[in-house]
């Protein structure tokens, strides 16, 4: 069986984001494709129960990240899914 080495959506976005220095992202619909691509990368996923709640530690990161030199973080991923 001749196994395909080609990367899926999930995992071309996540390797992208990896490539621009993201290694944090806010994520709510656990698992995702692309929540799973980026775990497979090594990205730490900080959820969140509410998209307010989700918006308002995105902002408070960003904040707090503005004054340093680490990288940017994703604000939430979202699947459309409800």
């Amino acid at each position: 069986m001749i196994m395909s080495t080609k990367r899926t959506v999930a995992q071309t976005i996540a390797a992208c984001l990896v490539r621009h220095g993201i290694r944090s992202v806010f994520s709510q619909n656990l698992p995702s494709a692309v929540a799973l691509a980026l775990e497979d990368l090594g990205v730490k996923q900080i959820t969140y129960r509410t998209e307010n709640a989700g918006a308002a530690r995105a902002d408070g990161f960003a904040r707090v990240r503005a004054h340093s030199t680490s990288p940017p973080c994703v604000p939430p991923i979202h699947d459309g899914h409800h």
